[in-house]
C-alpha cells in the first residue's frame, strides 16, 4: 500500500469522526487546538536560556601595518558599491585611455 493512500485513508477517517461529534463538542475541539498551537507559538519565542558570549579583545595592529580596507578610497556617492582590486585596476585603465 502507498504511503499516500495510507495518509489519506487515515484524514478520512479522521474526518469521519469529526463530523460524528455534536457541535458543540466539534468547536470545543477546534478551538483546544487551536489554542494549545498558538501557545506553543508562543513559547518558542521565549527562551529561558540565556547564549553564552565569549568576550575577548581583538589583537591590536601594530602602527606600521596596514589593512585593505585602509588602502580603499570611499567615493561621494552614496549608492556606489564599494570595489574590488580588479575593478579598480580596469577604472584606471580606462581613465588613463580617456587621458590620452
Amino acid at each position: 500500500m502507498n504511503i499516500r493512500e495510507k495518509i489519506k485513508r487515515w484524514i478520512e477517517l479522521a474526518d469521519h469522526q469529526d463530523k460524528q461529534l455534536a457541535r458543540k463538542h466539534r468547536i470545543r475541539k477546534w478551538i483546544a487546538i487551536t489554542g494549545m498551537l498558538a501557545v506553543l507559538f508562543i513559547l518558542s519565542f521565549i527562551q529561558q536560556l540565556k547564549p553564552e558570549f565569549n568576550h575577548y579583545s581583538m589583537p591590536e595592529t601594530q602602527s606600521g601595518q596596514t589593512h585593505a580596507c585602509d588602502s580603499v578610497s570611499l567615493s561621494n556617492n552614496p549608492f556606489e558599491l564599494p570595489a574590488d582590486s580588479f575593478e579598480q585596476l580596469l577604472k584606471q585603465k580606462i581613465d588613463e585611455r580617456n587621458t590620452d
